[in-house]
């Protein structure tokens, strides 16, 4: 999150990436919906007006699965 704070969304992207490679167990994939959930809102917010932030939610979204 202070990556996107940063308007690093290449940087949070990474970071999202590597937090869902370590995820191990039923528990840590609901924190890590939880996270890609409020990084989805956050590039929502900024994708208007910032074109790397909605270059960043199209990625989260494969990542994601689209949801």
């Amino acid at each position: 999150m202070a990556a996107i704070d940063r308007k690093d969304y290449d940087g949070a992207v990474a970071a999202l990436l590597r937090i869902r490679q370590a995820v191990s167990n039923a528990e840590q994939q609901v924190q890590f919906a939880t996270l890609a959930d409020e990084v989805r809102i956050k590039l929502l917010e900024a994708a208007p007006t910032q074109p790397k932030a909605a270059e960043a939610l199209t990625v989260v979204r494969r990542i994601t699965g689209g949801r």
